[in-house]
């Protein structure tokens, strides 16, 4: 599939709100990141979902190698870390296998696990199920409301939210060319529905509700929740349809093409300034909140990554092996990706 330039730059200021949004900012930033962000990374990968593989086995290699493979690497060496930094054995092995519904210490790469099983019941739901899309949608958000506060195996305590927006995502695909046309033509009428979901989603995600979290499966009211999530995906899917800046900008598109591994790795780095900081300073990343530390620390980790990905870039030119590698881990070196 052809990539889509606004998506990417969408995927970009996500994963930069994600970053920040792990760094103890401004607590109402904070609150307004947590309040849409995971959603719209569900949203988009559902928007994305392609139809024309019809193919049970190419499908599930396909999303082994490109999801579930850098999951389990990624959780591998995140595991072998604990056990140097004074994990046990059995604990570590429970954390790996998510036995409990805990992941290890470093948190984001649970969107990965939850992502590949997303992706691979849904496969088969639109495959094998009439109206089987339709039929989720109700059922979903009442498991929603009943299952997610209790962590389980593989925390599949938050499939249903997790696949509720993929499946949104993929039935806002199918009418998107009327709203395309919608961007293209009308402005007043879209900034009056921009300014009514922004404001949708402070009153329902930050005044009625609190700071949820997805790895705590604490969602506080889901029906505020819900709203909130809506709203906000729907507020910054028009912002980056309708302002050209946004729409191809070039360091946002950058990043939504490297949003996996900024995803995996941000909080190796995280850790890294936490045991220097203490050991120096005695003071830890996350003593304070502060929005300027959050944003300084939040760029200064994402140019260490993107200026790692292009180190590799450049020297796995004609090394196949290493791009492979690269491959393994998610980490994406073609220009085109």
């Amino acid at each position: 599939m052809k990539r889509i330039e606004w998506i990417d730059s969408l995927k970009g200021f996500g994963i930069f709100c994600v970053t920040l949004g792990h760094l103890a900012c401004n607590y109402f930033i904070e609150t307004h990141i947590y309040s849409f962000h995971m959603f719209l990374f569900f949203f988009l990968s559902g928007f994305l979902h392609n139809h024309s593989q019809g193919n049970v086995k190419k499908f599930i290699a396909k999303k082994t190698k490109t999801i579930l493979v850098p999951f389990l690497l990624w959780n591998l060496l995140s595991c072998l870390v604990g056990l140097l930094l004074g994990k046990s054995v059995y604990e570590s092995v429970r954390l790996f296998f998510v036995l409990d519904g805990v992941m290890c210490w470093n948190g984001p790469i649970w969107f990965l696990l939850q992502l590949y099983i997303v992706t691979i019941i849904y496969f088969f739901v639109e495959k094998y199920i009439p109206y089987g899309k339709y039929l989720s949608i109700p059922i979903l958000f009442v498991l929603w409301i009943f299952i997610s506060e209790n962590n389980i195996f593989l925390k599949l305590n938050i499939l249903p939210v997790c696949l509720l927006f993929y499946i949104l995502g993929n039935l806002f695909r199918q009418s998107y060319s009327r709203f395309s046309k919608a961007f293209d033509r009308k402005h007043k009428p879209l900034f009056l529905a921009a300014l009514l979901l922004i404001c949708g989603n402070i009153l329902f995600g930050i005044v009625l509700n609190k700071r949820i979290t997805f790895t705590g499966a604490d969602f506080g009211n889901v029906f505020y929740c819900c709203l909130a999530a809506i709203s906000g995906i729907l507020f910054y899917l028009i912002l980056f349809q309708k302002v050209p800046f946004l729409r191809t900008n070039r360091i946002f598109m950058y990043l939504g093409k490297n949003s996996l591994i900024i995803m995996a790795t941000q909080y190796w780095f995280f850790t890294l300034y936490d045991a220097i900081s203490e050991r120096l300073f005695d003071f830890s990343l996350w003593a304070y909140r502060n929005t300027f530390k959050a944003l300084i620390v939040c760029i200064v980790t994402i140019l260490f990554i993107c200026a790692i990905i292009e180190f590799l870039r450049k020297i796995s030119v004609g090394n196949g092996r290493l791009r492979k590698i690269c491959a393994w881990f998610g980490i994406n070196l073609s220009n085109q990706a």
